[in-house]
């Protein structure tokens, strides 16, 4: 990780050497220079990369919008969500990442009835596996404006009918079972995360992070987590996750 923040960290630096040498207005270089900003964490400044280059005059059209995507993406997760509704409103592309922006930008500003009309769009234009994250998303909306019961049975509706499902799905599935105290929908999400002979998924931190919430949850009993955790740390004594889930 110490080496690609240091290569990241050298190509933007030569990178803005050279948009300097031209005049801050070779859009492709100030793009890639956003790309390379967004990658290191630095969105305020991926943000004006991509304005500048979204400005400039000299780009082709399809290359205009390849940074208005960009741009969007940066917008919101700086929560700028009314800037990117407007930046979406003169895209004429319609894929599937697009409408998924759409989908989050509407989400942002409150407006859940268009934020899940727009994932409703981009589930026509996604993979299977894609799929099972868009219906994540709507049930984080319907989860904000409806509460987890809501969210729980849209997540378990959508994702029942799909074959593949996300390790992210699961694990927000296990949550909003725990949340409104449904072993069963916990049981489901549990028996596809933890690894067995036909499941490739790994033993991560995280799982384990959730198993000692269902203990906390379901019984109060905080000693048994912690043996849960300790277990879990003697099996995978390098996992960094683990020594933190264990240490708090």
């Amino acid at each position: 990780k110490t080496n690609v923040r240091e290569t990241l960290l050298v190509a933007s630096d030569a990178l803005s050497r050279v948009v300097d040498l031209q005049g801050r207005s070779k859009a492709d270089a100030l793009n890639s220079l956003g790309i390379l900003l967004e990658r290191q964490g630095l969105l305020r400044s991926a943000r004006d990369s991509y304005s500048r280059a979204l400005n400039a005059s000299e780009q082709p059209k399809k290359n205009a919008e390849d940074v208005r995507v960009n741009l969007v993406r940066v917008l919101c997760r700086l929560g700028e969500y009314d800037r990117a509704l407007q930046l979406l409103s003169e895209l004429e592309s319609r894929t599937g990442d697009v409408l998924c922006l759409l989908g989050f930008a509407h989400s942002g500003c409150n407006e859940t009835a268009a934020a899940l009309q727009a994932y409703e769009e981009a589930l026509a234009c996604t993979t299977e596996e894609q799929k099972a994250n868009v219906a994540l998303a709507m049930a984080m909306v319907t989860l904000k404006d409806n509460g987890a019961l809501a969210a729980r049975d849209f997540l378990l509706s959508r994702l029942s009918s799909q074959d593949a499902w996300s390790q992210e799905a699961l694990e927000a599935l296990f949550c909003l079972g725990l949340l409104t105290s449904d072993k069963a929908a916990c049981h489901e999400a549990l028996s596809r995360l933890l690894p067995s002979p036909g499941n490739s998924v790994s033993f991560t931190g995280r799982i384990v992070a959730l198993l000692c919430c269902q203990h906390l949850l379901e019984g109060g009993d905080k000693r048994g987590a912690t043996r849960f955790l300790s277990r879990a740390v003697h099996r995978d004594p390098a996992s960094g996750s683990l020594w933190s889930a264990l240490a708090q």
